[in-house]
């Protein structure tokens, strides 16, 4: 499968894409217990956004948390 296989149209400026549906199904195992969060605004400090998913859905599972940008 090269790079552009899965462009379908480009249509008023917005490309539309296909994936396989195995690559979907995959991406849906891979991620069916995450949460990713965008924040608008004002940054939030980071210890009290982790405390807080801890505490909401620690009791569930162990949780990772990480930051990006």
């Amino acid at each position: 499968m090269s790079r552009f296989s899965l462009l379908n149209a480009i249509t008023d400026g917005r490309v539309t894409v296909a994936p396989p549906l195995d690559v979907l199904e995959d991406g849906r195992e891979l991620w069916k217990s995450t949460l990713v969060g965008h924040f608008m605004g004002q940054k939030l400090p980071y210890p009290i956004v982790n405390s807080i998913a801890k505490r909401i859905w620690g009791f569930l599972r162990s949780i990772r948390s990480f930051i990006f940008g």
